[in-house]
């Protein structure tokens, strides 16, 4: 995704969580408005613009992944305006962050 502001994030949707927080998200999350769906950030920010290359990068380096399950099962803050859902095992998130952030090290996670 590409905003007005040239940043963009690499992000898991989530689309069964939606009935459980778009009310939320609708009033809370300008990012909703956008058209951003409920998600969890593997990396943001990403490169301002992504490029035909850049996709073929993250091609490659996904490839290998193998699809896992998660349970959310908790809460927590980033500072005081942004209220997220955790999964019990972040595990699986996290090394997909770090293989993002290992093949782009540019890309600081979460800057």
């Amino acid at each position: 995704m590409v905003t007005a502001s040239s940043e963009s994030a690499l992000l898991i949707s989530v689309p069964t969580a939606e009935p459980a927080v778009a009310a939320h998200r609708s009033r809370l999350d300008s990012s909703a408005a956008q058209g951003v769906p409920a998600h969890f950030t593997v990396l943001y920010p990403f490169l301002p613009v992504v490029t035909a290359d850049a996709l073929a990068a993250l091609s490659r380096l996904f490839a290998s992944v193998s699809r896992f399950g998660f349970v959310v099962d908790r809460t927590a803050w980033f500072g005081d305006r942004v209220l997220w859902l955790g999964p019990s095992d972040p595990g699986p998130f996290r090394a997909l962050t770090d293989r993002v952030f290992a093949a782009f090290p540019a890309c600081s996670p979460f800057g």
